[in-house]
């Protein structure tokens, strides 16, 4: 595995086995020995999949020999905006990514579940979280993951609604609404906007 595709892993704030496999070029049993073993820290998604938090797992690594400065100088570099993505959408949260990242002051990270968000914006207190309508249909389970893993008050929720615009009535107070059927660079644009802005607006 090349240093560039082991960068793009430690982009990544929660492993799945594989990725730490081939992070360090062990083989997967290995991974889950020393997982079973607490040797670093691995939690369980509710459909029973394991996730490594990098953070914990990279410092194992280092400790072992089995990473170097080299892969890990580019994922350590500071910034000043932080964005968490929801959606299930891969290829669009993808493309959404890769627009932001443009901008050298952001960071982002990405998921695909309530729970990984929950994760998410309990390690990184972000400037923006950003979700998929489809992805919060419970606003009151989103509304109790932001209180319980939330302690930066400023943070601002964006919603991607597919439905815009948004009918009064089903719209939360405090939050965002975007329009996910403008161009994916556009609703990037406004995200940026919205951050360095820092306010918030329905």
């Amino acid at each position: 595995m090349t240093v560039e595709q082991k960068q793009k892993i430690l982009k990544k704030e929660l492993l799945t086995t594989k990725d730490a496999a081939d992070l360090i070029g062990v083989s997967l049993p290995s991974i889950i020995n020393w997982a079973d073993a607490g040797r670093f820290e691995s939690c369980r998604t509710p459909g029973g999949h394991r996730r490594i938090r990098r953070q914990q797992f990279v410092e194992f690594a280092r400790l072992n020999g089995y990473l170097t400065d080299v892969v890990l100088q580019k994922s350590t570099s500071s910034h000043n905006t932080k964005f968490v993505l929801l959606d299930t959408e891969q290829d669009y949260i993808d493309t959404l990514k890769d627009f932001l990242l443009v901008n050298d002051a952001i960071e982002v990270h990405t998921c695909s579940s309530l729970f990984e968000a929950g994760v998410l914006l309990g390690l990184h207190q972000p400037t923006l979280f950003v979700c998929d309508q489809e992805s919060i249909r419970s606003t009151g389970s989103l509304s109790q993951i932001i209180r319980h893993n939330i302690s930066n008050v400023s943070i601002h929720v964006v919603v991607l609604a597919t439905e815009y615009p948004v009918p009064v009535s089903h719209q939360v107070s405090n939050y965002i609404y975007l329009n996910k059927g403008s161009s994916i660079k556009d609703v990037a644009t406004s995200l940026v906007n919205l951050a360095q802005a820092s306010v918030v607006a329905v």
